[in-house]
C-alpha cells in the first residue's frame, strides 16, 4: 500500500478476482455514491494494471481515498478496525506499538457523536451496510481514527496551525467530514475536543465459494455467529448492531454548543488579530506620511527666514 505525496490518496494492490468483481458492480457503486452523498463507503477513483518483468508478469491495484487525511494537521491518536466480529479481532499486547491499528476486542471506549448528527450516522451505516449485502459484499470494517491535543502534540500541533496558511476551500457535501475531513465532537469521559474520521473500507470481498468454504471449515471450531467470513446479510446485521447498538453514544448536548462556540471563538479570534495587524499597518504608514508632511513645512519656513 502507497499513500500519495499529498496524503489524498491511496494506492492499493487488487487481485484479479477483486478487480473483476469491482468491474460487475461499478455501476451500483456509482449510482449509490451519487444517491446519498453522506456515505460512508471508500471512494474509489481507478483501477488500473501494470504489466512487468516481475512474478506473475501483471500488477493490478486500485486508488482509493484516505479517510485520514486531515488536509491540514489532524492525526489520529487512536485508530480501530471494526468489523463486529471476534474471531481473531484483537491485536497482542507485545504488537501493540504506537498509532498501531486496534480491533474490535481491544476497543474500551464509546464513540461520542453530536445528538444532531447521530441519528443519521446510524442510519448512514444501516444504508452502507444493506447495500454491500445486496452485492453480497461481506468481511469489510469500519475504519476509525480519532484525534485530541495531549501534552505530546499540543506544541506541534500549536505550531503546524501558524504556519498552515487558511486557504478557500469548497464545503463537503459529506455531513460527516465538515471539520477538516472529519467530524467534531465532545467526549464527555475525558472531558476533551476529539475530531473523528470515518469510513468504510476493504468493500470489494465477494462472499464467493472461497470465503463459502473458509467460513465453513473454520465453524468446526468456532461459533458462526463470532467469524469475518459469514453469510452477507448476516454479516451486515451484525455490523450495523455492533456500532449502532454498543459502540455510538450521543455526546452531551451542552457540552458539544460548548465545543462549538469554542472552536468559533478562535477563528474569531484569528480574524480579529489579523484586522489588529491591518489597522497598526495602516496607522504607521499614516503617522510617517505625517512626519515627512512636518519636515518638509518646517523646511520651506527656515528657507523664508532666511530669506
Amino acid at each position: 500500500m502507497l499513500i500519495s505525496k499529498d496524503n489524498k490518496f491511496i494506492l492499493k494492490t487488487a487481485t484479479k478476482e477483486e478487480r473483476d468483481f469491482l468491474w460487475s458492480c461499478l455501476p451500483y457503486y456509482f449510482k449509490y455514491i451519487k444517491a446519498h452523498p453522506n456515505t460512508l463507503l471508500t471512494r474509489i477513483y481507478g483501477v488500473y494494471s501494470m504489466k512487468h518483468a516481475g512474478i506473475g508478469g501483471v500488477t493490478r491495484f486500485i486508488i482509493i481515498n484516505n479517510i485520514f487525511n486531515s488536509s491540514v494537521f489532524y492525526d489520529p491518536i487512536e485508530k480501530y478496525d471494526l468489523k463486529g466480529s471476534k474471531e481473531g479481532r484483537f491485536v497482542p499486547e507485545h504488537k501493540r506499538a504506537t498509532l498501531t491499528t486496534l480491533k474490535d476486542l481491544d476497543i474500551q471506549r464509546k464513540l461520542w457523536i453530536p445528538p444532531s448528527l447521530i441519528d443519521t450516522l446510524k442510519d448512514q451505516i444501516v444504508k452502507d451496510a444493506n447495500f454491500l449485502a445486496e452485492r453480497r459484499v461481506m468481511d469489510y470494517s469500519l475504519l476509525v481514527g480519532i484525534h485530541y491535543e495531549t501534552e505530546e502534540n499540543q506544541y506541534d500541533l500549536q505550531k503546524r496551525k501558524q504556519k498552515t496558511k487558511k486557504t478557500e476551500t469548497k464545503s463537503p457535501t459529506n455531513v460527516f467530514q465538515t471539520y477538516y475531513g472529519g467530524m467534531v465532537t465532545y467526549n464527555p469521559e475525558k472531558k476533551r475536543k476529539e475530531v473523528y474520521f470515518f469510513g468504510i473500507i476493504d468493500i470489494l470481498q465477494k462472499y464467493g465459494k472461497r470465503k463459502q468454504l473458509e467460513s465453513f471449515v473454520k465453524s468446526l471450531a468456532v461459533k458462526v455467529e463470532e467469524l469475518s467470513a459469514v453469510e452477507p446479510s448476516f454479516y451486515a446485521e451484525r455490523f450495523q448492531k455492533f456500532l449502532n447498538n454498543e459502540l455510538i453514544a450521543a455526546s452531551p448536548m451542552e457540552a458539544q454548543e460548548e465545543e462549538k462556540d469554542e472552536l468559533t471563538t478562535e477563528e474569531d479570534s484569528e480574524n480579529v488579530s489579523e484586522e489588529k495587524k491591518v489597522t497598526s499597518k495602516r496607522r504607521s504608514k499614516s503617522k510617517k506620511k505625517m512626519d515627512s508632511n512636518r519636515n518638509e513645512s518646517s523646511s520651506q519656513d527656515s528657507d523664508t527666514q532666511e530669506l
